[in-house]
């Protein structure tokens, strides 16, 4: 009978850990990192996430403070030029799916970036 019950409770510390170590594993979300705020008198005008798995179906939206769609892209290699734009705040969506993970699983983040001069 003590075994029974040792075996048991070995079983569940074993799973509890096992599930922490599968919780902790999942990147989804330190994936996908945006800055919240960029210097626009720079050389390199260019933002862009740094992504830190393999992502699938990736999509960034960036709009202004009106909503107004300012950039999109399909293309994690592709950065947002902001050259030109003006300093303030603009809004971001990222989309995908966590292809190195089973399940697959959706990444889904939004902030906000400021631009200041």
């Amino acid at each position: 009978m003590k075994k029974i019950f040792l075996i048991a409770a070995l079983l569940v510390i074993g799973l509890s850990n096992l599930n922490a170590q599968t919780e902790a594993a999942l990147p989804q979300d330190t994936c996908v990192v945006m800055p919240d705020s960029f210097f626009l008198e720079t050389d390199m005008n260019q933002i862009r996430p740094a992504i830190k798995c393999e992502i699938g179906d990736y999509k960034i939206k960036i709009y202004d403070s009106f909503g107004e769609l300012l950039f999109e892209s399909e293309d994690v290699l592709e950065f947002w030029d902001v050259d030109g734009f003006a300093a303030g705040t603009y809004f971001w969506t990222i989309s995908g799916n966590l292809t190195n993970a089973l399940p697959i699983l959706p990444i889904k983040k939004q902030g906000y970036i400021l631009l200041t001069e």
